[in-house]
């Protein structure tokens, strides 16, 4: 069943973010994110390919806990490396 909604525990959903540039050119990517509960770090991203987007699929512990998570894309380039626009995504508990 299809939704549009996030719930602790979902494993598999496919967060993706327009870096506004060409994925030829980066060499490395990183979703960093910010829980609920202020923990946080980062997820290794994987570029999507002809496109100007980076993607994470969510996996088993990743939304351990309901709250708003905040995220932000880390590129790196040949000649630049840098962050770019935060987003947020609200993750719902279940019954």
């Amino acid at each position: 069943m299809s939704s549009n909604y996030v719930f602790v525990g979902d494993v598999g959903t496919v967060l993706l973010f327009d870096v506004g540039i060409d994925t030829a050119d980066i060499i490395s990517a990183k979703i960093y994110y910010q829980k609920p509960d202020s923990t946080s770090g980062y997820w290794d991203a994987t570029l999507v390919a002809s496109s100007t987007q980076i993607k994470y699929i969510i996996q088993s512990g990743d939304f351990n806990i309901a709250g708003t998570y905040t995220f932000q894309p880390w590129l790196e380039l040949a000649d630049w490396s840098g962050y770019g626009t935060t987003s947020t995504l609200k993750v719902y508990d279940h019954i």
